[in-house]
């Protein structure tokens, strides 16, 4: 619709002395009246298509029912465009598949003092609408904190093509951006519009300057706020919860998803589990449901230097006294955060023991007991053995009993992830406490939060073992127009089950 985004050309008027062919095809632009007879389609047609090809920017093109198209109405449009754009336009086109241009043209108002005139032209004229003015290319953008800035039309060919087919200069431009490897979600329910900028359709539409040769800015939003923008159609918000935040604080060092696979194995995780026994809110919750008298005491460490380590020995034990899996494995989790290696150490003055990491070491030590110098930490100087302990960020994790989100992440990580930069998921959220839009109460708290590309929402709820789940499938059901698959994980053998 090569004319359509142009503003009206009949300022210019038609010019007597050398007439322009085809000049009614650029110059009505939307300026255009569409006379329907009842029942025919190809009224309804050319004016959908005028509509369509002219956008919602202008009140025309309208179409009048037959029986009320009168001398009147005509007279009155004539008046509403000239209270809304003086001087603009010069001329209405009236048009009509169904009626002859002869009976439109009896109906012409009489003169007024209005610089508007009326012409009455067949349908062909309004609808030499030409080729579509738009371009694709590919092009690689630099991104830095979620925006990226580029010119429009850069290729000169395309320039060539703008300036040889006729455009306005009062034309309009705009820019669709998709990312295939970063796409917006694109349900029907969800537009959203900023100043000169929209996000609908699974891309962000920018308008562009009048040249198009000026750089302009796009800015790609979070996937978080494409969850709560999406949420928030159909009336809900979600934010992190006290277990995602742990959790995504715990993957801030890991390269990616697929190095979550690194804790998928069964004597480790008991390993790291028995580490965090101490803290973690299983541990809290058995401690509530034994009786008080066989409650174990001082699990509970009295200070940071008491908490739970294991030794080299341990790990190597656990990976099957493989000596180079167990070296490679402490070394990814050293790097990723996982653990931290120490040594123990005593003060000679107090005998107050405490646990110094690698990372803090530096002379000379200071007793955290007496405050006084430790001339001599170390038993024997020629040996030190090192343990391993969860770092704070670990801790955490199992603070909030949230172990469960991590492979339940991966697995579905692996699942929709697809290779050649294309995706068939957009994100991925553990821990999300979901409540009613703008301040409104509490619907249920989601281990895992998928968000599709057709805009559907899909909870998961990861347990240790089979049990009720509140106000689970109340999100569920809220979260999406129809109603896709849940998940529920079960950790114990890491079992997947599935319902709708």
């Amino acid at each position: 619709m090569f004319r359509a985004p142009e503003n009206s050309w009949s300022l210019d008027g038609p010019d007597d002395t050398i007439p322009v062919p085809k000049y009614a095809a650029p110059s009505p632009s939307p300026n255009v009246i569409v006379v329907c007879s009842p029942g025919d389609t190809g009224d309804l047609a050319l004016l959908w298509t005028l509509r369509a090809a002219h956008g919602d920017h202008f009140a025309l093109p309208i179409g009048i029912p037959a029986a009320e198209f009168t001398k009147d109405v005509l007279a009155y449009i004539r008046q509403q465009v000239t209270e809304d754009h003086p001087g603009w336009p010069q001329a209405l086109y009236v048009t009509s598949t169904s009626v002859p241009i002869t009976e439109l043209a009896a109906q012409t108002p009489d003169s007024a003092p209005s610089p508007i005139h009326f012409e009455f032209v067949a349908p062909r004229q309004v609808m030499t609408l030409g080729r579509a003015p738009g371009w694709n290319r590919d092009e690689v953008l630099l991104w830095h904190e979620g925006a990226a800035t580029f010119v429009p039309f850069t290729d000169r060919r395309v320039q060539r093509q703008r300036e040889q087919g006729g455009f306005s200069p009062r034309a309009l431009f705009e820019v669709d951006v998709r990312l295939p490897a970063d796409p917006l979600p694109n349900p029907l329910d969800v537009r959203t519009r900023a100043p000169n900028v929209r996000y609908a359709a699974g891309a962000v539409t920018h308008r562009a300057t009048l040249s198009g040769d000026e750089p302009i800015e796009i800015a790609w939003p979070s996937k978080m706020l494409m969850l709560r923008t999406v949420l928030d159609a159909r009336g809900l918000d979600a934010e992190p919860s006290e277990p995602g935040t742990a959790c995504v604080t715990a993957l801030s060092d890991f390269r990616n998803y697929w190095e979550i696979g690194n804790l998928a194995h069964e004597p480790l995780l008991r390993l790291l589990d028995d580490m965090a026994s101490q803290n973690s809110a299983a541990w809290a919750k058995r401690q509530t449901r034994t009786p008080r008298d066989q409650r174990l005491s001082g699990e509970v460490p009295a200070s940071v230097d008491d908490l739970a380590e294991r030794s080299y020995e341990k790990f190597k034990e656990r990976l099957g006294n493989n000596t180079r899996a167990t070296n490679e494995w402490l070394n990814w989790a050293e790097r990723s955060g996982v653990v931290i290696r120490g040594f123990s150490t005593r003060c000679l003055h107090c005998q107050s023991k405490q646990w110094i990491p690698v990372s803090a070491f530096a002379l000379p030590l200071i007793c955290r007991g007496c405050g006084k110098p430790m001339e001599y930490p170390f038993e024997n100087p020629n040996l030190v053995k090192f343990s391993y302990r969860l770092s704070e960020r670990m801790r955490r994790v199992y603070e909030h009993d949230a172990m469960g989100h991590l492979p339940a992440l991966r697995y579905f990580a692996v699942l929709y992830f697809v290779g050649g930069g294309r995706v068939d998921i957009i994100g991925l959220h553990p821990g999300m406490n979901v409540r009613e839009a703008r301040g409104g109460n509490g619907v249920g708290e989601i281990d895992l939060t998928m968000l599709f590309p057709n805009g559907n929402v899909v909870p998961v709820e990861a347990k240790r073992s089979a049990g009720a789940v509140g106000g689970y499938g109340d999100c569920k059901a809220r979260s999406n127009r129809s109603a896709p698959r849940r998940f529920l994980v079960r950790l114990r053998r890491l079992r997947l089950c599935q319902g709708r």
